[in-house]
Order: C-alpha cells, then sequence, then structure tokens
C-alpha cells in the first residue's frame, strides 16, 4: 500500500482493513472503498458524525495550505508567460526607433560627421540612396538626418569642440610655436584662404604640426591685410605675439610685408629657395630649355591619348619590361621636371621603339645623353629637397644640406665625369644660384642657432667669429629664463663614423664633411660663469650621428643642460619649408570638388580643420 493513501486528512477517522473496505474509528462500521478512493468514507463522515466531519475539513483545509505541492505545471505556465512577455519587450525595443536623445544615435550622428570631414564628402552625401540605405539596413531603429543637420553639427558642434582641445593642447603644451603660411585660391568657387599651421615641441620632447586656422580671404592679399588677418587668427587661439618664435612663409612680397608688419621673426621657405635656384639655372642655359620642352611635348603626347598610352604598355610588357607611364611635369615644382627626365630615362627603350612607329618627336643621341647627365646633376638637389620637406626636418638641416650640394657640384666639375658643355654650364648656373641664395644664411640667427642646438651638428658649419656670436646670443637666452638649474648627470655620447670619401651622395657627403677635423670641438676656452660652461660643456661632446633623433638627445640630456634644452625645444621647432601649408591646401582643392565647388569658404576652412587635427587628437575630444 503507497504511502498516497494516508496523505489525507480523513485517515484519522478511519482505519484500512483492506484495499478495498475502511471501518470508522467512531462507530466500527465497515465501508466500502471502490476506486481506492476516500469520496465514501468523506460522506459517511458528514452524515453520520457531524461533528468530526467539521473538524475533518478544517484539519483537510490546514494541511493543503501548508503541505500541498502547488499543482502541477503550474510554474512552467508562469515561465512562459514570462518569457512571451520578455520576447514582446525586446520585439518592441528593437523596432522602436531612436530619438534624437539616444546615446547610441548621438554617438552615430558624430561618426558620420567624422566620415564627411575626413574622407572629403559633401553634405548631400547623407541624403543620397545609397548611404541611406545602407544605413537603414546596419542600423533600422537610427533615425537618419539630412543635410541641413549635418552641416550644422560638423561646422557648430564638432568644429567648437575639436577646436577647444587644440587651444588647450596649445597652451599647455607648448611655450613657444612657430608658423608656415601659404595662400590657395579656388577659380571655381571663387574662394581664396590663408593657412596657418602650428609646429612646436611638447615638455617631452615630441614634435607636433597642428593646423590652425584656414582664415577667408575677402579682399585683395596685400601684405596689410594679410598681416591684419594674421593677428586676427593669433587672437582667436590665444597665442601672444611673444610666444611665436618665427614663420616660413613663401618669397611673395606680401607675405613678407605682413610679416614685418606683425614683427613677426620669419624665414623663406627652403624648397621655394631651391626651385628658383633649378628654374633660373635651366633659363641660362638654352640647350636645356630646348631639351625640356621637347620632353613636355612628349608628355603631353601620351597623356591626352589613351591608345598612345596602351600602345605604350603593349611595347613595355613585350620588351619584359616594368610598365612605366609618361610623367607631365609641374610648372611650380622643379622637381616634377627632374622626375620627368628620371622616367623618360628609364623607359628609353619602349619610347624609342613607339616613336619609331608613331609621328612623335624623337630624340638623338646628344639628347639622351643630355638627359641622362641631367639626372645626376638634379637627383642630389632632389634628395636635399625630399629631406627638407619631410615631416621631421627642421631649418637646422638647411645649412648642413646647402654646404653639402655646393660640395658635391665640385667634386662634379673635378671629377670631369660631364662631357656635355651644356651641363658644365648648368653646374656652374647652379653653384652661382645657390650662392646667391644662401650665402647669407649662416647669418641668419635663427639658422645659426637651431644649426648649432642641433647635436648632430653644432658648431661644425660656423666660423670663431660666428661661434662667438652664437654663444653671446644662448648665454642671453639663458639669462632670460627662470631657474636655471645644473645637473651632472651623464649624457649620451655615441660613436662617429671615421669613413672619408668622395661621393656625390647627399648622406655620404655630409658625413664626409662631419667626420672633417673634429679637433676644433676640444679647443674652446672656458669661461668662467656658468651659462658659458653649459654651452662648453654641451660643445666639447661628440656630435651625434645623422641617422639619430636630435629631439632625443635633448629628451635625454634635459636635466643635465637644464634652460639649454628649453632653448633648444624652441629653436628645433621651425620647419625647413612651408611644405606642412601647401599640403593642407592639396586637400583643399579636394574638398572644391565638382560637388562641392558652391561650399563657402567658412564651412571649406572647418572642413579642413577638422580633417588634420581629428587624427592628431585620436578623436578623443568629448
Amino acid at each position: 500500500m503507497s504511502t498516497k493513501k494516508f496523505s489525507s486528512a480523513i485517515w484519522k477517522y478511519f482505519v484500512l482493513v483492506n484495499d478495498e473496505c475502511a471501518k470508522c474509528k467512531i462507530c466500527d462500521g465497515k465501508y466500502s472503498r471502490k476506486g481506492k478512493g476516500t469520496t465514501s468514507l468523506k460522506n459517511h463522515l458528514q452524515r453520520k458524525h457531524s461533528e468530526e466531519y467539521d473538524l475533518f475539513l478544517k484539519e483537510d483545509a490546514a494541511k493543503k495550505s501548508t503541505d500541498e505541492p502547488p499543482r502541477p505545471g503550474t510554474s512552467l505556465q508562469t515561465v512562459k508567460r514570462e518569457f512571451k512577455q520578455t520576447f514582446f519587450d525586446e520585439y518592441m525595443e528593437k523596432t522602436r526607433m531612436w530619438d534624437n536623445t539616444n546615446p547610441k544615435s548621438i554617438k552615430i550622428d558624430y561618426l558620420i560627421a567624422e566620415m564627411l570631414a575626413l574622407s572629403d564628402l559633401p553634405f548631400q552625401h547623407v541624403e543620397q540612396l545609397g548611404f541611406r540605405r545602407l544605413m537603414d539596413h546596419i542600423v533600422p531603429n537610427y533615425v537618419l538626418k539630412g543635410r541641413k543637420y549635418f552641416t550644422e553639427l560638423v561646422c557648430s558642434e564638432l568644429f567648437e569642440k575639436v577646436s577647444s582641445k587644440i587651444k588647450n593642447m596649445l597652451q599647455q603644451d607648448f611655450d613657444k610655436v612657430s608658423f608656415t603660411a601659404d595662400i590657395w585660391s579656388d577659380s571655381s568657387s571663387g574662394v581664396s584662404l590663408l593657412s596657418l599651421t602650428c609646429h612646436g615641441i611638447t615638455a617631452d620632447f615630441q614634435r607636433k604640426n597642428i593646423v590652425l586656422k584656414a582664415e577667408v580671404l575677402e579682399e585683395r592679399h596685400t601684405g596689410d591685410y594679410i598681416s591684419e588677418v594674421f593677428q586676427s587668427m593669433l587672437k582667436e587661439w590665444g597665442i601672444q605675439k611673444q610666444n611665436v618664435h618665427c614663420m616660413v612663409r613663401d618669397g611673395g612680397s606680401n607675405m613678407k610685408r605682413a610679416c614685418s608688419l606683425s614683427e613677426i621673426h620669419n624665414v623663406d621657405c627652403t624648397a621655394h629657395q631651391l626651385h628658383l635656384v633649378v628654374k633660373e639655372a635651366i633659363k641660362n642655359v638654352d640647350t636645356i630649355s630646348v631639351l625640356l620642352g621637347k620632353c613636355r611635348k612628349i608628355a603631353g603626347h601620351f597623356n591626352h591619348s589613351t591608345m598612345a598610352k596602351q600602345e605604350l604598355e603593349k611595347i613595355q610588357v613585350r620588351l619584359n619590361q616594368k610598365v612605366l607611364k609618361v610623367l607631365q611635369d609641374s610648372p611650380t615644382r622643379w622637381n616634377s621636371s627632374y622626375h620627368m627626365l628620371e622616367r623618360l630615362d628609364c623607359i628609353k627603350d619602349s619610347l624609342s621603339l613607339y616613336a619609331s612607329n608613331n609621328k612623335i618627336e624623337q630624340f638623338n643621341a646628344d639628347d639622351w645623353t643630355l638627359i641622362q647627365d641631367l639626372v645626376k646633376v638634379l637627383k642630389p638637389l632632389d634628395d636635399v629637397t625630399k629631406t627638407l620637406s619631410s615631416q621631421n626636418s627642421c631649418i637646422s638641416d638647411v645649412i648642413p644640406l646647402t654646404r653639402a650640394l655646393n660640395k658635391i657640384y665640385d667634386e662634379i666639375q673635378e671629377s670631369l665625369n660631364i662631357s656635355v658643355p651644356s651641363v658644365v654650364d648648368f653646374i656652374s648656373a647652379l653653384k652661382n644660384e645657390l650662392n646667391y641664395r644662401f650665402s647669407e644664411i649662416d647669418k641668419n640667427i635663427l639658422f645659426q642657432i637651431s644649426t648649432f642646438l642641433d647635436p648632430r651638428y653644432k658648431n661644425k658649419f660656423f666660423s670663431d667669429i660666428l661661434i662667438k656670436q652664437i654663444k653671446e646670443k644662448l648665454c642671453a637666452d639663458l639669462e632670460t629664463e627662470e631657474n636655471l638649474t645644473a645637473t651632472t648627470s651623464t649624457g649620451v655620447k655615441p660613436t662617429i663614423r671615421k669613413e672619408h670619401s668622395q661621393s656625390l651622395d647627399l648622406e655620404v657627403s655630409i658625413a664626409n664633411m662631419l667626420d672633417s677635423d673634429d679637433d676644433d670641438e676640444q679647443s674652446e676656452n672656458q669661461m668662467s660663469d656658468t651659462k658659458a660652461n653649459l654651452l662648453t660643456e654641451y660643445m666639447s661632446e661628440k656630435r651625434l650621428p645623422r641617422d639619430q633623433d636630435q629631439l632625443k638627445y635633448w629628451q635625454i640630456n634635459s636635466k643635465r643642460f637644464g634652460c639649454l634644452s628649453h632653448i633648444a625645444r624652441t629653436y628645433l621647432s621651425s620647419p625647413a619649408t612651408s611644405v606642412p601649408s601647401e599640403q593642407f591646401f592639396s586637400a583643399a582643392g579636394i574638398v572644391y570638388d565638382p560637388h562641392r565647388n558652391r561650399l563657402l569658404g567658412d564651412k571649406a576652412a572647418k572642413l579642413l580643420f577638422l580633417k588634420y587635427n581629428l587624427p592628431l587628437l585620436n578623436f578623443n575630444y568629448d
């Protein structure tokens, strides 16, 4: 018999006789239990023993409330009901469109705004069908806004946030800064912009280049007007005039006058000066001018004919040569002429074969010899231009590199490897132009001190008289620095390579110049005052090899040299060229594409500002 039969409270009043019979404990009557239930027993108790029956009902109710488990299926039903509710809530959440205050919606808004600035996309891009379909598929809850919304977001909110971060960086990271400036105009939109790119070295000796502004020029580009705009830009960014170290500008008379009126130290863009050197030297040699004219005609033939390009490519494939296009030079960049000549020399065989089967001007043997010699002569100039235009170059490289150029051309003349008279004349013209434009550069205090404070060069390129002047100027600068701290920590003294060879390679030429006559570094007279001793200590150390980082040197030795390292941060901040501003305006040409030629100048300036400074901040502008 199972225990389940005795779970009911009725068995307090009955005793089981067998499976089909039970006896009442009150009246000893036996009663049938057909079906083995307790219904007949309860009926007997109700009819014959009413008082006991009332007690039974109370006992039975109490037992059910405490001991009886819930009915089978109750817990599962609850779970199912709760699951259905949760599923419904999730479904509603997935299908509910986000409002403008939703954090996810706001994040996507700013990501789209960044995309428009970084990728030079027109604001109407957000309304194009393809983009809307993409966003609807990827983020169906997101409500994509229109062109006007994103114009306001980019040019107001995002611009303000990024510019605020940049202002904080200028105040916290730099004591003095240098600038590059340039002017750019777009004929299709009628917009002219003046760029201002900031260059500085942080306290931990990291070089930073920041695009501050592209100001719209609404008047004639006179020096007076540019000066007013420049000073307004400085005021907008909270930069005091005394915190501006120098300005690197082009050779235009209006830019020179603007810097003079603004009372800002300024230097010529070295890349622009090198362009003028080559340009003027070519003018002095008619044979080279004629050759370049012929080269341009041939380049124009291929650049204006798809069929000519394809045929030249087929010839190069047939000759198992690398497929190379003919390059066209630009009148504003001398090195584009060098690259055109170099490319023609590379594809000489395929070009000659093409010319033999087509009506095109051909080069004779003398032309090819002249091209090859010009490539040799112009390569050092191209190397210098690339070095000075690199992101980490500064004006401390200008004096050593121009000296190396002169040395290389002296060696070319002495080696007699150039047999073409026109090339010999061209080399002489180059040397004359280099001397005309750079002979006085070592007397410019900005170039002097920056070169002196570059541990790769120090006093190597200066006479005793100039070294004395440099030291006097540095002592005066040290005098103005507060809290001069003398330390005795040991500095890095790397070894210098000692190989002297005659070579047309730029780096080898500079190395040979730097390696010669090192004894003068040890012969400086000791001076009594602390500042002069600090300079003497700096000069007495061996120079760094050129492939080492001058800023790393000052970072390591900043405590030992105290305020001298602080002065180095200032003088080494100036770039050698205005290339950063020119590259900035290369992007301006992309901003003003056919889809954006109605873009207002102020909006274009803000887009360019965001394009360059968002990555600088690592997109952390909140």
